[in-house]
C-alpha cells in the first residue's frame, strides 16, 4: 500500500516537474524572441559580451543596418582580437587589450559615449566609435558579462574638424582685416 503510494506520488512530482520545465523552457523562447526582435530593430549595433572563466564571447548581438555598423561588428571577442584590430583613446595613443570597451565592462566600469580610434590591421581602415557600456550582474552582484554599445561617428568627427578649420581659417581673415 505505501509502495503504491509512494509510486503515485513519484509520478504526480516527475508530472509537475516536467510541466514547470515546459513552462519555463517557454517563458525563456518567448523571452529571447522579445530580446532578438529588440536587437533586430535597433539602429546602434550593440553586444552582450558574457564573462566565462575569465574569458569573454559574445552571446548576441544586434544586426547591422549600415556597412559603417558592419565593419564595426567584424571580429572583436575571439582570442586573438588583437589580430584583427588597433584601438586608441582620444589622446591618440594605442590602447592595450585591457583598456577597450568589453575588458573594461567586465571589470565593472562603465561610460557614455567614450571614444575610441578603430583600425583594422586586415584592411587598414580607420575610424571613431562611440561606446557606451557596463557590466550585468547577477543576483547577487557578482559580473556575469557587460553589454556594450558602439557608434560609428567618422563622418561627425570629420564634420568637426572641417567646421573647427573654417572658423579659424574665418577668425584668422578677421583679424587680418582689424590691423
Amino acid at each position: 500500500m505505501h509502495l503504491a503510494r509512494a509510486r503515485g506520488l513519484r509520478a504526480e512530482t516527475q508530472a509537475l516537474l516536467a510541466a514547470e520545465r515546459a513552462t519555463a523552457a517557454e517563458a525563456l523562447q518567448e523571452g529571447r524572441a522579445k530580446l532578438e526582435a529588440a536587437l533586430s530593430s535597433m539602429p546602434t549595433p550593440c553586444s552582450f559580451p558574457m564573462s566565462k572563466g575569465g574569458s569573454s564571447t559574445s552571446t548576441m548581438r544586434s544586426r547591422p543596418s549600415t556597412s559603417s555598423e558592419t565593419r564595426m561588428n567584424a571580429p572583436r571577442s575571439s582570442p586573438n582580437t588583437q589580430t584583427f584590430w588597433m584601438c586608441s583613446c582620444p589622446t591618440g595613443h594605442w590602447a592595450p587589450l585591457d583598456m577597450w570597451a568589453v575588458p573594461r565592462a567586465l571589470r565593472g566600469e562603465t561610460a557614455t559615449n567614450a571614444e575610441y580610434t578603430l583600425r583594422r590591421k586586415d584592411t587598414g581602415e580607420t575610424w571613431v566609435g562611440s561606446y557606451s557600456f557596463g557590466p550585468i550582474r547577477d543576483k547577487d552582484g557578482a559580473i556575469v558579462g557587460s553589454v556594450v554599445i558602439g557608434r560609428d561617428i567618422t563622418e561627425r568627427k570629420r564634420a568637426e574638424d572641417e567646421l573647427k578649420k573654417a572658423r579659424d581659417e574665418l577668425e584668422m581673415r578677421v583679424a587680418g582685416t582689424d590691423r
